[in-house]
């Protein structure tokens, strides 16, 4: 598995395999079981995640950049304008 910091560095993320998976399982609607199955084919977290998320059957993706249209919330009265 690869790192997320260069070998020298002494940083960590201190997030648990357990935790990154389950994250994973939980954005690509796949069970942990096959998260960890693609881990140990890719031999990377970072590719077995690509691929979770390339197959996902979810209608929804927290990566996409989407445009949002604004819209007005609040009248302002006339009597309130400068």
């Amino acid at each position: 598995m690869g790192s997320v910091f260069p070998v020298w560095s002494e940083k960590e993320l201190g997030i648990g395999a357990g935790l990154l998976y389950a994250a994973i399982a939980k954005t690509s609607s796949l069970p942990v079981r096959r998260i960890e199955e693609l881990v140990k084919e890719t031999g990377d977290v970072g590719t077995a995640a690509d691929k979770a998320l390339a197959n996902r059957k979810a209608n929804f993706n927290f990566f996409l950049k989407k445009t949002f249209h604004k819209r007005r919330i609040f009248k302002i009265p006339d009597n309130c304008r400068s």
